[in-house]
């Protein structure tokens, strides 16, 4: 009587059609733990850590801003740079903010932020446009649209009357304490322009 070997079902007739499956199984299973490892690595860094409650206010020369929308960036630690989530808040008529993550949950990662400032009711290059309307109205014998593009700079200038000018977007390293701040104190007049 003679014993042959058991390769497993039919489909596995010779230990070459065994080896065959057997890597092709090994290679499905390396795929899916590199391909769950991948995202497990690449989105880890984007929920953050724990965030801590920041909240406080922005004044130019003593004077609160209002409409004025704050953004915290973490900066990079050695060679991570996927600290976590910018947080953003915005300034009410006191020129107080509350920070909350880009993923709508309050406060910010612990640790040093740049930090960014942009009114939320006018667009950074909102004056230019209007000049730069003005200007093709004026080149163009267009006396209609350019004496609507002389009206909105105006009503632009009676936005801006009181607040500083941002020409560029101020920015600031701040850090952010890991108890958080319920009182931090922003003076635009103490930061430069980039």
């Amino acid at each position: 009587m003679s014993v042959e070997p058991f390769f497993g079902p039919p489909y596995l007739s010779s230990p070459k059609a065994t080896v065959l499956l057997v890597w092709q199984m090994c290679n499905i299973n390396f795929f899916s733990i590199n391909t769950i490892a991948f995202f497990l690595l690449a989105f880890s860094g984007c929920s953050g850590g724990d965030f801590v409650p920041v909240s406080g206010s922005v004044t130019f020369e003593g004077k609160p801003v209002p409409k004025l929308r704050v953004v915290f960036s973490p900066m990079p630690v050695g060679d991570n740079h996927a600290v976590g989530p910018f947080s953003l808040g915005v300034t009410d008529a006191a020129g107080k903010f509350t920070l909350e993550t880009r993923h709508g949950k309050p406060g910010a990662v612990a640790g040093a932020h740049t930090t960014s400032f942009q009114y939320t009711d006018i667009g950074e290059d909102a004056m230019g446009d209007l000049r730069d309307q003005m200007a093709d109205a004026k080149e163009d014998g267009d006396k209609e649209g350019f004496e609507k593009a002389r009206q909105n700079i105006a009503k632009m200038k009676a936005k801006l009357k009181g607040r500083p000018v941002l020409m560029q977007r101020y920015t600031a390293k701040i850090t952010v304490p890991e108890s958080g701040t319920s009182d931090l104190k922003i003076e635009l007049s103490e930061m430069g322009g980039e």
